[in-house]
Protein backbone atom coordinates (compact mmCIF):
# COMPACT_ATOMS: atom_id res chain seq x y z
CA UNK A 1 0.00 0.00 0.00
CA UNK A 2 1.07 3.54 -0.92
CA UNK A 3 -0.65 5.87 0.68
CA UNK A 4 -0.55 9.62 1.66
CA UNK A 5 -2.85 10.34 4.56
CA UNK A 6 -3.16 14.01 5.12
CA UNK A 7 -5.44 15.16 8.05
CA UNK A 8 -6.00 18.82 8.55
CA UNK A 9 -7.90 20.93 10.89
CA UNK A 10 -10.17 23.37 9.49
CA UNK A 11 -9.23 27.06 9.85
CA UNK A 12 -10.12 29.57 12.46
CA UNK A 13 -13.65 29.72 12.85
CA UNK A 14 -15.97 32.19 14.33
CA UNK A 15 -17.65 31.45 17.88
CA UNK A 16 -20.96 29.95 18.19
CA UNK A 17 -23.51 32.48 18.64
CA UNK A 18 -26.44 31.94 21.00
CA UNK A 19 -29.01 31.16 18.73
CA UNK A 20 -26.77 29.84 15.67
CA UNK A 21 -25.68 26.00 14.90
CA UNK A 22 -22.37 24.68 15.10
CA UNK A 23 -22.51 23.48 11.89
CA UNK A 24 -23.00 26.77 10.58
CA UNK A 25 -19.84 28.31 11.93
CA UNK A 26 -18.22 29.85 9.18
CA UNK A 27 -14.05 30.74 8.23
CA UNK A 28 -12.90 34.17 9.89
CA UNK A 29 -11.67 36.51 6.82
CA UNK A 30 -8.27 36.17 8.79
CA UNK A 31 -8.94 32.05 8.88
CA UNK A 32 -9.23 32.67 5.33
CA UNK A 33 -6.46 34.77 4.81
CA UNK A 34 -4.15 32.15 6.67
CA UNK A 35 -4.75 29.29 5.12
CA UNK A 36 -4.37 30.64 1.65
CA UNK A 37 -1.03 32.00 2.51
CA UNK A 38 0.07 28.72 3.84
CA UNK A 39 -0.54 26.72 0.51
CA UNK A 40 2.93 27.42 -0.90
CA UNK A 41 4.37 25.19 1.25
CA UNK A 42 1.63 22.23 1.69
CA UNK A 43 1.79 22.13 -2.41
CA UNK A 44 6.02 21.90 -1.93
CA UNK A 45 4.84 18.79 0.89
CA UNK A 46 2.52 17.13 -1.63
CA UNK A 47 4.02 14.93 -4.40
CA UNK A 48 2.14 16.01 -7.60
CA UNK A 49 2.68 12.61 -9.42
CA UNK A 50 0.14 10.79 -7.86
CA UNK A 51 -3.33 10.86 -7.65
CA UNK A 52 -4.97 13.29 -5.31
CA UNK A 53 -8.55 12.79 -2.81
CA UNK A 54 -9.65 16.07 -1.27
CA UNK A 55 -12.23 15.02 1.27
CA UNK A 56 -14.39 16.93 4.18
CA UNK A 57 -16.52 16.84 6.62
CA UNK A 58 -19.78 17.84 5.75
CA UNK A 59 -19.56 21.05 8.69
CA UNK A 60 -19.50 24.71 6.98
CA UNK A 61 -16.03 25.42 8.07
CA UNK A 62 -14.85 22.20 6.78
CA UNK A 63 -16.43 22.41 3.81
CA UNK A 64 -14.61 26.85 3.53
CA UNK A 65 -11.23 25.09 4.37
CA UNK A 66 -11.82 22.37 1.72
CA UNK A 67 -12.47 25.16 -0.91
CA UNK A 68 -9.39 26.90 -0.08
CA UNK A 69 -7.17 24.12 -0.21
CA UNK A 70 -8.67 22.66 -4.01
CA UNK A 71 -8.12 26.13 -5.51
CA UNK A 72 -4.42 26.16 -3.98
CA UNK A 73 -4.23 22.70 -5.42
CA UNK A 74 -5.47 22.66 -8.43
CA UNK A 75 -8.29 20.31 -7.63
CA UNK A 76 -11.52 19.80 -9.03
CA UNK A 77 -13.22 17.32 -7.31
CA UNK A 78 -14.08 17.61 -3.10
CA UNK A 79 -15.98 14.68 -1.66
CA UNK A 80 -18.28 15.10 1.76
CA UNK A 81 -18.36 12.87 4.16
CA UNK A 82 -20.53 12.76 7.25
CA UNK A 83 -18.01 10.18 9.25
CA UNK A 84 -15.42 12.93 9.00
CA UNK A 85 -17.49 14.92 11.75
CA UNK A 86 -18.53 11.68 13.07
CA UNK A 87 -14.63 10.95 13.50
CA UNK A 88 -15.83 7.59 12.51
CA UNK A 89 -12.02 5.32 11.88
CA UNK A 90 -13.91 2.55 10.80
CA UNK A 91 -15.69 4.44 7.98
CA UNK A 92 -12.65 5.92 7.04
CA UNK A 93 -10.51 2.50 6.32
CA UNK A 94 -13.42 1.08 4.10
CA UNK A 95 -13.18 4.42 2.04
CA UNK A 96 -9.54 4.46 1.79
CA UNK A 97 -9.14 0.70 1.06
CA UNK A 98 -11.60 1.43 -2.37
CA UNK A 99 -8.44 3.17 -3.49
CA UNK A 100 -5.94 2.80 -6.35
CA UNK A 101 -2.29 3.28 -4.54
CA UNK A 102 -0.38 5.13 -5.13
CA UNK A 103 -2.05 8.11 -4.19
CA UNK A 104 -2.91 10.79 -1.14
CA UNK A 105 -5.81 11.62 0.89
CA UNK A 106 -6.84 15.16 2.31
CA UNK A 107 -9.26 14.46 4.85
CA UNK A 108 -10.71 17.87 6.40
CA UNK A 109 -11.94 17.73 9.79
CA UNK A 110 -12.14 18.51 13.82
CA UNK A 111 -10.86 17.86 17.03
CA UNK A 112 -10.86 15.89 18.80
CA UNK A 113 -11.64 13.35 15.89
CA UNK A 114 -8.39 13.62 14.52
CA UNK A 115 -6.55 13.66 17.16
CA UNK A 116 -7.92 10.59 17.92
CA UNK A 117 -7.10 8.36 14.54
CA UNK A 118 -3.67 9.97 14.86
CA UNK A 119 -3.64 7.75 18.06
CA UNK A 120 -4.79 4.72 16.55
CA UNK A 121 -2.82 5.05 13.57
CA UNK A 122 0.88 6.24 14.59
CA UNK A 123 0.41 5.52 18.39
CA UNK A 124 0.45 8.44 19.83
CA UNK A 125 -1.98 12.04 19.69
CA UNK A 126 -1.01 14.72 17.55
CA UNK A 127 -2.21 17.99 18.91
CA UNK A 128 -4.14 19.37 16.11
CA UNK A 129 -3.99 23.38 15.87
CA UNK A 130 -6.61 24.68 14.09
CA UNK A 131 -5.16 24.69 10.22
CA UNK A 132 -2.70 21.90 11.40
CA UNK A 133 -2.13 19.62 8.47
CA UNK A 134 0.20 15.90 9.26
CA UNK A 135 0.84 13.63 6.87
CA UNK A 136 0.96 10.00 7.44
CA UNK A 137 2.08 7.52 5.43
CA UNK A 138 -0.28 4.89 5.44
CA UNK A 139 1.21 0.53 6.19
CA UNK A 140 -1.88 -1.27 6.57
CA UNK A 141 -5.45 -1.41 6.12
CA UNK A 142 -6.43 -3.98 9.30
CA UNK A 143 -6.06 -2.12 11.67
CA UNK A 144 -5.21 1.16 10.21
CA UNK A 145 -1.36 1.97 10.65
CA UNK A 146 1.09 4.57 9.56
CA UNK A 147 4.33 6.56 9.96
CA UNK A 148 4.18 10.50 10.55
CA UNK A 149 5.73 12.06 7.59
CA UNK A 150 5.58 16.01 8.51
CA UNK A 151 3.81 18.50 10.18
CA UNK A 152 2.09 22.16 9.07
CA UNK A 153 1.13 24.14 11.16
CA UNK A 154 -0.81 27.13 10.19
CA UNK A 155 1.88 29.72 11.76
CA UNK A 156 3.50 30.29 14.60
CA UNK A 157 1.56 29.98 18.22
CA UNK A 158 0.68 32.90 20.23
CA UNK A 159 1.55 31.86 23.30
CA UNK A 160 -0.41 32.64 26.45
CA UNK A 161 1.13 33.09 29.79
CA UNK A 162 -1.83 32.58 31.88
CA UNK A 163 -2.39 29.08 30.68
CA UNK A 164 -1.36 25.67 31.88
CA UNK A 165 2.34 24.74 30.75
CA UNK A 166 1.74 21.35 28.79
CA UNK A 167 -0.97 23.00 26.28
CA UNK A 168 1.13 25.68 25.55
CA UNK A 169 4.03 24.35 25.18
CA UNK A 170 2.89 21.42 22.88
CA UNK A 171 1.99 24.32 20.32
CA UNK A 172 5.44 25.28 20.49
CA UNK A 173 7.08 21.74 19.86
CA UNK A 174 4.68 21.61 17.07
CA UNK A 175 5.61 24.31 15.36
CA UNK A 176 9.42 23.82 15.82
CA UNK A 177 9.27 20.26 14.59
CA UNK A 178 7.66 21.30 11.57
CA UNK A 179 10.85 23.68 11.09
CA UNK A 180 13.16 20.57 11.33
CA UNK A 181 10.76 19.11 8.77
CA UNK A 182 11.17 21.53 6.13
CA UNK A 183 14.33 21.84 6.62
CA UNK A 184 15.12 18.81 6.18
CA UNK A 185 13.23 18.64 2.66
CA UNK A 186 14.55 22.03 1.57
CA UNK A 187 18.55 20.06 2.39
CA UNK A 188 17.70 17.18 0.46
CA UNK A 189 16.21 19.21 -2.43
CA UNK A 190 19.52 21.03 -2.60
CA UNK A 191 22.35 19.22 -0.47
CA UNK A 192 25.15 21.15 -2.73
CA UNK A 193 24.17 23.86 -0.79
CA UNK A 194 26.18 24.90 2.43
CA UNK A 195 23.29 27.28 3.69
CA UNK A 196 20.70 24.29 3.70
CA UNK A 197 22.86 21.88 5.86
CA UNK A 198 23.34 24.72 8.23
CA UNK A 199 19.95 25.83 8.30
CA UNK A 200 19.08 21.93 9.34
CA UNK A 201 21.31 21.39 11.76
CA UNK A 202 20.03 25.30 12.97
CA UNK A 203 16.22 23.69 13.57
CA UNK A 204 17.27 20.30 15.31
CA UNK A 205 19.86 22.54 17.44
CA UNK A 206 16.31 24.32 18.43
CA UNK A 207 14.04 21.35 18.71
CA UNK A 208 16.56 20.28 21.33
CA UNK A 209 16.83 23.25 23.48
CA UNK A 210 13.01 23.47 23.75
CA UNK A 211 13.33 19.81 24.81
CA UNK A 212 16.31 20.37 27.20
CA UNK A 213 14.07 23.69 28.77
CA UNK A 214 11.92 20.87 30.19
CA UNK A 215 14.16 18.22 31.30
CA UNK A 216 13.09 18.33 34.71
CA UNK A 217 9.49 17.16 34.21
CA UNK A 218 10.86 14.23 32.12
CA UNK A 219 11.74 11.13 32.80
CA UNK A 220 15.69 11.13 32.94
CA UNK A 221 15.71 7.87 31.12
CA UNK A 222 13.22 8.86 27.56
CA UNK A 223 15.19 12.87 27.47
CA UNK A 224 18.43 11.09 27.23
CA UNK A 225 16.59 8.59 24.58
CA UNK A 226 15.34 11.72 22.39
CA UNK A 227 18.04 13.89 22.42
CA UNK A 228 20.65 11.10 22.05
CA UNK A 229 18.71 10.36 18.81
CA UNK A 230 18.18 13.93 17.47
CA UNK A 231 22.23 14.57 18.88
CA UNK A 232 22.94 11.63 16.54
CA UNK A 233 21.16 13.75 13.41
CA UNK A 234 23.22 16.57 13.80
CA UNK A 235 26.39 14.53 14.13
CA UNK A 236 25.89 13.65 10.79
CA UNK A 237 26.18 17.00 9.21
CA UNK A 238 29.09 17.16 11.79
CA UNK A 239 31.70 16.80 9.03
CA UNK A 240 30.07 18.79 6.71
CA UNK A 241 29.51 21.80 8.32
CA UNK A 242 33.20 22.04 9.52
CA UNK A 243 34.32 21.99 5.98
CA UNK A 244 32.18 24.98 5.05
CA UNK A 245 33.20 26.44 8.40
CA UNK A 246 37.08 25.88 7.06
CA UNK A 247 36.38 27.32 3.92
CA UNK A 248 34.74 30.47 5.58
CA UNK A 249 37.40 31.35 7.21
CA UNK A 250 40.03 30.64 4.44
CA UNK A 251 37.59 33.35 2.23
CA UNK A 252 38.06 35.67 4.98
CA UNK A 253 41.75 35.34 5.41
CA UNK A 254 42.65 35.46 1.50
CA UNK A 255 40.29 38.72 1.39
CA UNK A 256 42.43 40.42 3.77
CA UNK A 257 45.49 39.84 0.57
CA UNK A 258 44.78 41.22 -2.49
CA UNK A 259 46.80 38.87 -4.63
CA UNK A 260 45.36 35.51 -2.95
CA UNK A 261 42.14 34.81 -4.43
CA UNK A 262 43.86 34.10 -8.10
CA UNK A 263 46.45 31.75 -6.72
CA UNK A 264 45.49 30.38 -3.28
CA UNK A 265 43.22 27.46 -4.91
CA UNK A 266 45.00 24.02 -3.04
CA UNK A 267 42.98 24.35 -0.20
CA UNK A 268 39.94 25.43 -1.78
CA UNK A 269 40.00 22.65 -3.84
CA UNK A 270 40.56 19.74 -1.13
CA UNK A 271 37.71 21.32 0.99
CA UNK A 272 34.93 21.29 -2.20
CA UNK A 273 36.41 17.94 -2.68
CA UNK A 274 36.02 16.27 0.75
CA UNK A 275 32.44 18.45 0.99
CA UNK A 276 31.37 16.36 -2.18
CA UNK A 277 32.04 13.21 -0.84
CA UNK A 278 30.58 13.75 2.72
CA UNK A 279 27.23 14.55 0.71
CA UNK A 280 27.32 11.99 -1.18
CA UNK A 281 26.97 10.18 2.27
CA UNK A 282 24.47 11.55 3.50
CA UNK A 283 22.37 10.73 0.02
CA UNK A 284 23.31 7.39 0.31
CA UNK A 285 22.49 7.56 4.01
CA UNK A 286 18.48 9.30 2.86
CA UNK A 287 18.01 6.40 0.33
CA UNK A 288 18.69 3.63 2.73
CA UNK A 289 16.28 5.75 5.11
CA UNK A 290 18.56 6.52 7.75
CA UNK A 291 18.91 8.89 9.36
CA UNK A 292 16.39 11.31 7.61
CA UNK A 293 13.67 9.17 6.96
CA UNK A 294 13.18 8.17 10.98
CA UNK A 295 12.96 11.69 12.03
CA UNK A 296 9.73 11.53 12.08
CA UNK A 297 9.50 8.39 15.10
CA UNK A 298 11.01 11.16 17.10
CA UNK A 299 8.39 13.03 17.49
CA UNK A 300 5.92 10.13 19.34
CA UNK A 301 8.86 10.16 21.76
CA UNK A 302 8.97 14.32 22.23
CA UNK A 303 5.20 14.36 22.47
CA UNK A 304 4.53 11.07 24.19
CA UNK A 305 7.19 11.35 26.99
CA UNK A 306 7.50 14.74 27.20
CA UNK A 307 4.81 15.01 29.92
CA UNK A 308 5.79 12.37 32.82
CA UNK A 309 4.98 14.31 35.60
CA UNK A 310 1.82 15.58 35.54
CA UNK A 311 1.45 17.04 38.83
CA UNK A 312 4.72 19.26 37.74
CA UNK A 313 2.65 20.97 34.52
CA UNK A 314 -0.13 22.11 36.78
CA UNK A 315 1.68 25.41 36.78
CA UNK A 316 0.95 28.43 34.92
CA UNK A 317 3.37 28.68 31.25
CA UNK A 318 4.72 32.12 32.24
CA UNK A 319 5.58 31.30 35.85
CA UNK A 320 7.44 28.34 34.18
CA UNK A 321 9.57 29.59 31.83
CA UNK A 322 10.41 33.09 34.01
CA UNK A 323 12.14 30.60 37.26
CA UNK A 324 13.82 28.95 33.98
CA UNK A 325 15.03 31.08 32.54
CA UNK A 326 16.64 32.84 35.27
CA UNK A 327 18.14 29.81 36.85
CA UNK A 328 19.30 29.40 33.47
CA UNK A 329 20.83 32.45 33.38
CA UNK A 330 22.54 32.35 37.12
CA UNK A 331 24.47 29.26 36.16
CA UNK A 332 25.42 30.39 32.79
CA UNK A 333 26.80 33.42 34.77
CA UNK A 334 28.41 31.75 37.32
CA UNK A 335 30.18 28.72 34.42
CA UNK A 336 31.32 31.67 32.45
CA UNK A 337 33.26 33.41 35.88
CA UNK A 338 34.99 29.81 36.28
CA UNK A 339 36.40 28.80 33.11
CA UNK A 340 39.05 28.38 31.86
CA UNK A 341 39.20 28.96 28.17
CA UNK A 342 42.31 27.09 27.59
CA UNK A 343 40.31 23.67 28.25
CA UNK A 344 38.39 23.63 25.05
CA UNK A 345 36.17 20.61 26.17
CA UNK A 346 34.38 22.34 28.72
CA UNK A 347 34.28 25.85 26.45
CA UNK A 348 32.60 24.23 24.19
CA UNK A 349 30.12 22.78 26.58
CA UNK A 350 29.77 26.43 27.71
CA UNK A 351 29.25 27.59 24.31
CA UNK A 352 26.28 24.97 23.69
CA UNK A 353 24.59 25.73 26.93
CA UNK A 354 24.35 29.73 25.77
CA UNK A 355 23.18 28.93 22.80
CA UNK A 356 20.54 26.89 24.16
CA UNK A 357 19.91 29.48 26.34
CA UNK A 358 19.87 31.77 23.53
CA UNK A 359 17.16 29.78 21.43
CA UNK A 360 14.68 29.53 24.58
CA UNK A 361 15.04 33.12 24.96
CA UNK A 362 14.25 34.13 21.84
CA UNK A 363 11.44 31.52 20.85
CA UNK A 364 9.92 31.79 24.70
CA UNK A 365 10.17 35.67 25.08
CA UNK A 366 10.13 35.14 28.85
CA UNK A 367 9.62 39.13 30.47
CA UNK A 368 12.50 39.79 32.31
CA UNK A 369 14.83 42.91 32.78
CA UNK A 370 17.42 43.65 30.75
CA UNK A 371 16.13 40.96 27.54
CA UNK A 372 18.04 43.10 25.09
CA UNK A 373 20.69 43.53 27.07
CA UNK A 374 21.36 39.94 28.11
CA UNK A 375 20.57 38.41 24.11
CA UNK A 376 23.47 40.85 23.07
CA UNK A 377 26.03 39.85 25.26
CA UNK A 378 25.08 36.09 25.02
CA UNK A 379 25.27 35.99 20.75
CA UNK A 380 28.72 38.15 21.29
CA UNK A 381 29.70 35.25 24.25
CA UNK A 382 28.47 32.10 21.85
CA UNK A 383 30.63 33.47 18.61
CA UNK A 384 33.71 34.15 20.61
CA UNK A 385 33.65 31.27 22.09
CA UNK A 386 32.65 29.32 18.68
CA UNK A 387 35.80 31.17 17.09
CA UNK A 388 37.65 29.66 19.85
CA UNK A 389 36.85 26.07 19.93
CA UNK A 390 36.34 26.48 16.03
CA UNK A 391 40.00 27.48 15.75
CA UNK A 392 41.09 24.38 17.94
CA UNK A 393 38.72 21.60 16.11
CA UNK A 394 39.93 23.65 12.17
CA UNK A 395 43.34 22.99 12.94
CA UNK A 396 42.96 18.88 13.90
CA UNK A 397 40.72 18.50 10.50
CA UNK A 398 43.28 20.26 8.73
CA UNK A 399 46.19 18.14 10.30
CA UNK A 400 44.41 15.19 9.08
CA UNK A 401 43.46 16.23 5.81
CA UNK A 402 48.12 16.93 4.98
CA UNK A 403 48.23 13.36 5.88
CA UNK A 404 45.78 12.55 3.29
CA UNK A 405 46.19 15.00 0.74
CA UNK A 406 50.55 15.15 0.08
CA UNK A 407 51.12 18.33 -2.37
CA UNK A 408 52.86 21.14 -1.18
CA UNK A 409 50.70 24.28 -1.54
CA UNK A 410 47.84 22.53 0.22
CA UNK A 411 50.70 22.21 3.21
CA UNK A 412 51.55 25.42 2.71
CA UNK A 413 48.05 27.10 2.85
CA UNK A 414 46.35 24.78 5.33
CA UNK A 415 48.99 25.54 7.43
CA UNK A 416 48.82 29.58 6.95
CA UNK A 417 45.25 29.07 7.93
CA UNK A 418 46.12 27.18 10.61
CA UNK A 419 48.29 29.93 12.26
CA UNK A 420 45.50 32.51 11.42
CA UNK A 421 43.04 30.73 13.47
CA UNK A 422 45.06 30.19 16.28
CA UNK A 423 46.28 33.67 16.38
CA UNK A 424 42.78 34.54 15.61
CA UNK A 425 41.61 32.32 19.16
CA UNK A 426 44.28 33.82 21.42
CA UNK A 427 43.33 37.32 20.83
CA UNK A 428 39.51 36.62 21.38
CA UNK A 429 40.77 34.86 25.21
CA UNK A 430 42.39 38.06 25.81
CA UNK A 431 39.44 40.23 25.05
CA UNK A 432 37.00 37.89 26.99
CA UNK A 433 39.39 38.00 30.19
CA UNK A 434 37.57 41.73 30.08
CA UNK A 435 34.23 40.77 30.10
CA UNK A 436 32.73 39.02 33.74
CA UNK A 437 28.48 39.88 33.82
CA UNK A 438 25.88 38.50 31.36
Amino acid sequence: MTVQLILVRHGSAENLKPEGKDEDRQLTESGKSELIARMADLRELINPNQEIHLWSSILLRAVETADILAQGLGLSKIVHFDFINRGDLVDLTNEIATLKSPCAVIAIGHEPSLGDWSKSICGYRIPFDKGLAASIRLSALSPLTGEMEWLLPLKKPVLNRRKPLKSEYQKLLVFYFSDVSKAKYEFLKTPEDPETAHQFRIKIRQMRSLISFIKPLMDEEKYQLIQSRLRSLTNRFGGLRELDAIMEEWLLLTEKHADCPDVCTALREVIEKERRGQVAELRKLYMTEQPFNKLEDIWGLIIEASWEFDEKTNRLYGEYIDGRINKLLKKTEKDFKSIDLKDIEKTHKLRINIKKLRYNLAILEPKIKRKTQIMNNLKMLQYKLGLICDAHRDELILSELRTRYDEKTFHYESGLLAGYLIAKSDRIEEELENFHRI
